[in-house]
């Protein structure tokens, strides 16, 4: 699972806040099993009578994800407004249902949602992260590189990708010296040649967009299609850093069709596409 592509849905539910648990809620708390499985798994909990509040608040919680993996974003939006009546001071719950706006193109509603969960959790690298992803959407370039500055200061997990994207509102808001040594800073920490240094490398000018094209592929048929499918989008934002609106259209639309939706390249895509059309 990439760091930051991914990181929208891949949350990490605390299951040591289970103030009390059974086996489904252990099973809904955790990422075995399918979303069905799962979904399943929390709503016998949910209406087993046996779970205090904030055990019940993380089932809502862990449903919604599993809702939100569906694509049922409605039912995952009415959990996690369960789960902050149960708890409003709960911040995983609003980054969640965050999450679910996000996924559904509500950028400003998600922002709100990010910004309530860093209120009560201002330690909370992933807010972060997504708060800045959402404001890269809304072409909001500088806030967007403050935040996912300060989710990679709170946590690096999230790096390389976060790199990348903070490197690229960098360039979008004028600040081009300082995108580089973020690339730079960031390639020093991997391998030459893993993915994505080599997008790195595109952004640093060290390398063109078909030598992208050809690190993108790799013999692992998935990692190819998604590596593929990222160097679309990344190498459409090198085209409109460059000047180039026409190649970078074609690349942008490559990125809508072929990447999942799940991925944060995929909602820039679309994003990147309609503030062109305007």
């Amino acid at each position: 699972m990439r760091a930051l592509s991914l990181l929208i849905l891949a949350l990490a539910i605390p299951r040591f806040a289970l103030a009390q648990s059974t086996p489904d809620a252990e099973f809904c708390a955790g990422s075995a099993g399918t979303a069905d499985d799962r979904s399943a798994a929390c709503t016998r909990a949910i209406t087993s009578g046996k779970l205090s509040t904030q055990s019940l608040v993380i089932m809502f919680i862990g449903r919604g994800l599993a809702w939100n993996g569906k694509g049922d974003y409605e039912r995952a939006i009415a959990d996690y407004n369960e789960a902050i009546r149960l708890n409003p001071q709960d911040a995983l719950a609003f980054n969640s249902r965050g999450n679910a706006w996000w996924t559904k193109g509500d950028y400003e509603r998600a922002i709100a949602d990010y910004n309530e969960a860093i209120r009560l959790n201002p330690q909370g690298a992933l807010a972060f992260n997504n708060r800045g992803t959402a404001q890269y959407y809304q072409g909001r370039f500088d806030a967007a590189a403050a935040d996912l500055a300060e989710g990679s200061r709170l946590d690096p997990k999230y790096a390389p990708y976060s790199h990348i994207w903070r490197s690229l509102a960098l360039f979008r808001s004028g600040n081009a010296d300082l995108a580089r040594s973020e690339l730079q800073h960031a390639r020093e920490t991997l391998t030459k040649g893993e993915w994505p240094e080599p997008v790195m490398e595109l952004l640093s000018g060290q390398i063109n967009p078909s030598a992208l094209l050809k690190a993108a592929e790799n013999p692992d048929a998935r990692k190819s299609k998604d590596q593929l499918c990222e160097a679309h989008f990344y190498l459409g934002e090198y085209h409109l850093l460059h000047n180039r609106p026409g190649e970078a259209r074609t690349l942008l639309e490559n990125a809508e069709q072929e990447c999942p939706k799940t991925f944060v390249e995929y909602r820039a895509a679309v994003a990147e596409l309609k503030r062109m059309s305007h």
